[in-house]
């Protein structure tokens, strides 16, 4: 049995007239892709729906009602509702979104009008083949399903998700968890959501999707399982996205599952919002650019590269704003630079921030915030 999934879909901005006339370009190799697997998820970011947004947070997102007959004719045939913006439409929103998704003969999991109906295991079968997949977010920007209220299956119900995992460990060949949480635009996991989604294979899971970060991190073989830390957007147009590095990215994944063992093949998939396309990436430069992400991932060095990509991703968001404040984390940066250190290879430690924070786009920034484009070069 052959499972693909993509990262993020969003489909805003100019992607919501280019679903209207089918004008967005589809690389016919990513659409292959999917024509060759037999279950295609995407995290749908935001309801499909005519509802108006009631969630009152600093980013809400709902996509067309027709979204989702769009991506079922491209082949998508499961959606995955456990984030952050299922509910920006309401209980209403919600609702209409999963009646249409049962009305193009789709299914979903991760969400529901009470915390039965979110947590629930999604099982498919083909091939003899059966997988168990459930949904899971964490608090904070999200309604959190309850007894009596809708929301997303929520992290904060570890008990419940580690029974979950079982329940469907014990009624299928393999389990795939599809997480939702992390920091968004960084590259690294930061030791929290490693420990978090370690734990789930510790349950008993055997992989772990993970989404929220907005761009594509890397993958950790732990015990007998996987965990991929980010799949970065698939279909996402937000402006609040465009000034970030690698939001256009997507690490779209096929899992290959036979009775008693798996594998899988990913590829870097690139929208562009000016020819309205999305790509495999052939760029030696960006695809080079991962396999240090990946590389780091795997080694024993993660959380310190998690540290300083975590500083970066703050700098970044403080230099737009406040000069002084942002040379001032970086003086402390280095003050903390002890803590950070846990392995004896400061050198390459030390190397791989300079990297991240890439020292000429420091001085670059001190002839103004005009100048932060070399920042998002590969």
């Amino acid at each position: 049995m052959k499972i693909s999934f993509t990262g993020d879909v969003s489909l805003t901005g100019k992607l919501k007239e280019a679903i209207t006339n089918d004008s967005l370009k589809i690389d016919n190799e990513i659409l292959e892709i999917f024509k060759n697997s037999d279950f295609n998820i995407v995290n749908l970011e935001g309801p499909s729906t005519n509802k108006e947004v009631v969630f009152d947070k600093h980013i809400q997102v709902k996509n067309p009602l027709a979204s989702i007959e769009y991506l079922k004719d491209k082949g998508v045939n499961i959606f995955n509702l456990a984030n952050n913006h299922t509910f920006d439409a309401g209980l209403e929103g919600f609702i209409e979104c999963k009646n249409e998704i049962k009305k193009n003969k789709c299914q979903y999991f991760g969400a529901g009008e009470n915390i039965d109906e979110a947590s629930k295991v999604l099982f498919i079968e083909n091939k003899n083949i059966k997988i168990g997949l459930v949904g899971v977010g964490s608090p904070g920007g999200k309604k959190n399903a309850s007894n009596n209220d809708c929301g997303v299956f929520s992290d904060m119900y570890m008990s419940l998700i580690e029974k979950q995992i079982k329940y469907s460990s014990d009624n299928s060949d393999w389990t795939i968890i599809n997480f939702h949480n992390g920091t968004e635009f960084n590259f690294y996991p930061v030791k929290y959501i490693q420990n978090k989604l370690k734990q789930f294979i510790d349950f008993g899971a055997n992989i772990v999707i993970s989404h929220h970060p907005h761009v594509p991190q890397g993958i950790q073989n732990y015990k007998n399982g996987a965990i991929f830390y980010s799949l970065g957007n698939f279909l996402f147009d937000l402006d609040s996205h465009k000034n970030k590095k690698n939001t256009d990215l997507s690490l779209l994944t096929t899992l290959n599952f036979e009775k008693h063992n798996y594998s899988y093949t990913y590829v870097l998939t690139r929208y562009t919002t000016n020819d309205l396309s999305i790509k495999i990436v052939k760029d030696k430069k960006i695809l080079t650019w991962y396999k240090r992400i990946n590389e780091r991932t795997k080694s024993k060095n993660i959380n310190t590269y998690a540290f300083f990509d975590l500083v970066r991703s703050i700098y970044f968001n403080l230099i737009l704003y406040k000069k002084k404040w942002a040379n001032c984390l970086i003086f402390l940066t280095f003050f903390l630079r002890p803590i950070a250190f846990n392995t004896g290879n400061q050198r390459e430690i030390l190397r791989g921030f300079l990297d991240y924070l890439k020292l000429g786009f420091i001085f670059k920034f001190l002839k103004g915030k005009n100048s932060l484009s070399k920042y998002n070069e590969y």
